[in-house]
């Protein structure tokens, strides 16, 4: 969605007939976007739908290491519609994780950084930086929010409760006028050690309009 110097979004905003997602996966299997090792992972920014669009019988798919809505820098917004989008899929889809490089940055988006909607089973979402900048220190938000869950089940966000690598595996998320976190229509849905509205180190106020929404 951007030119060879990641600082251009060449898509422009197109017309709704010609909305389109930067990466798409339906009904795969075993599918990894990104990496933990540096140039492994993708900048996927300045698409007019969905940065990642992850739909219907797709399972076992990793989102890690990538930057989702800004500059090649991750410091300045180039927004997709919203940063990643999980619809009807199965099993085991992880966007972050606690391992190092497994952060994804999900900022400046014109929507919500996340979505994870419509009979989604399973999600995880751990490590990421949501509505912040590369830096982990300056707000960069989503314009409609964090995460949102809605008609999902049995999604994670945070925290597992193991006890390993809590640290890490906590997201953080700012979102000035908006929700953190917004669940609606959804069951066995839990959201742990993550910082909401402070910077990575949770020193600083950076902002919310709401911290949990139910």
């Amino acid at each position: 969605g951007t030119d060879a110097s990641g600082t251009i979004d060449v898509n422009g905003d197109g017309p709704a007939l010609f909305e389109h997602s930067g990466i798409v996966v339906s009904g795969a299997n075993g599918v990894v976007i990104g990496g933990l090792a540096a140039g492994e992972g993708n900048l996927i920014s300045g698409n007019d739908y969905h940065g990642i669009e992850v739909g219907p019988g797709s399972s076992q798919v990793l989102i890690q290491g990538n930057v989702i809505g800004t500059d090649l820098s991750g410091t300045l917004a180039l927004g997709n519609g919203s940063g990643i989008c999980v619809w009807e899929a199965d099993e085991g889809v992880v966007i972050g994780g606690s391992a190092a490089g497994a952060s994804n940055v999900i900022s400046g988006n014109h929507n919500v950084g996340i979505l994870l909607g419509r009979l989604t089973q399973g999600a995880v979402v751990q490590g990421n930086l949501i509505g912040l900048a590369a830096d982990g220190q300056t707000e960069l938000a989503n314009r409609n929010g964090g995460i949102e869950v809605t008609q999902s089940a049995q999604v994670q966000i945070g925290t597992d409760g193991d006890g390993v690598n809590d640290a890490a595996e906590g997201n953080v998320i700012v979102a000035p006028g908006a929700a953190a976190v917004a669940i609606a229509s959804s069951s066995d849905t839990v959201v742990a050690g993550n910082r909401l509205g402070t910077n990575a180190g949770g020193t600083v106020a950076l902002g919310l309009g709401v911290g949990v929404s139910l």
